[in-house]
């Protein structure tokens, strides 16, 4: 059965996640995330100043309490996230999956194939963080061949948490982005897996452009 395993980002892992939010600052202020940052940085990005201040913050055992709560959550529940996430998605996960745990940055986040990010001061700590990071890694390779935007595909990957984990918990998306066509499609497809699903909504963006 794959398992989860979680650790604490290092320093200089905490350090680089920054420094790459901080190259997409504007992004993330275009699309409204809430962005945790080190305290005291101003619009001053020096990387030593920044490096510093990381530094400065970086305690794992003031968070020793909320981890072990986070830890004893998810595996309560990994069994049957993995056993139901591939009956749903009908994609067999991989064996190892690491979740790294940080301070900054949005409330989760991934990278391919097998590594999530979860930030321990996000409120959605716990199964809705690593459940949400899991299917976006599930899906990725999909989502990249197909094209598929990105609110397009977090609503997808809200459509799929649902499902899975019975979490009703979907985003705020910008009222500029029509979210009906992957709602209708979810809707259509969603019996017949992921791949499916991803197919169809490729389809349906190119015949509207």
């Amino acid at each position: 059965m794959p398992e989860v395993k979680i650790h604490w980002n290092t320093e200089e892992q905490e350090l680089k996640r920054v420094l790459n939010y901080l190259k997409e600052i504007e992004f993330y202020k275009q699309n409204n995330y809430q962005l945790s940052l080190p305290e005291d940085l101003g619009d001053d990005f020096q990387e030593e100043k920044i490096k510093r201040q990381v530094f400065v913050e970086y305690s794992p055992k003031k968070f020793e309490t909320k981890l072990g709560g986070l830890q004893l959550n998810w595996k309560h529940m990994e069994k049957v996230f993995f056993e139901d996430a591939q009956t749903v998605l009908q994609i067999k996960p991989l064996p190892e999956y690491e979740c790294f745990i940080t301070q900054y940055g949005t409330g989760g986040s991934y990278n391919p194939p097998n590594v999530i990010i979860a930030n321990i001061k996000s409120r959605f700590l716990g199964a809705y963080n690593i459940g949400h990071e899991l299917i976006h890694l599930l899906i990725h390779d999909l989502i990249e061949k197909n094209n598929i935007d990105h609110w397009q595909k977090e609503r997808l990957v809200d459509h799929y948490l649902f499902k899975i984990l019975h979490v009703n918990r979907y985003q705020n998306i910008p009222e500029s982005i029509d979210t009906k066509i992957v709602d209708e499609i979810f809707e259509s497809y969603s019996s017949q897996g992921v791949e499916r699903v991803i197919r169809e909504l490729n389809k349906k963006t190119l015949t509207q452009k």
